[in-house]
């Protein structure tokens, strides 16, 4: 799973609606749940062209 901020997943979910993502943090206790989405071609290439990088490590 490749971790993703809430603003990347606004714009994945303009191109991908069914994107699949995990959450975690749901707790009282957590600060800030992380959200992981799930790296298939389509989700990385749509990374690459927002976060304007030549490669997702």
């Amino acid at each position: 799973m490749i971790e993703i901020n809430k603003w990347e997943e606004k714009q994945l979910r303009k191109t991908i609606p069914n994107l699949c993502v995990a959450r975690t943090g749901k707790s009282k206790k957590a600060k800030r749940g992380k959200i992981y989405a799930e790296p298939t071609r389509k989700v990385l290439s749509t990374l690459k062209r927002i976060r304007e990088v030549d490669y997702i490590n």
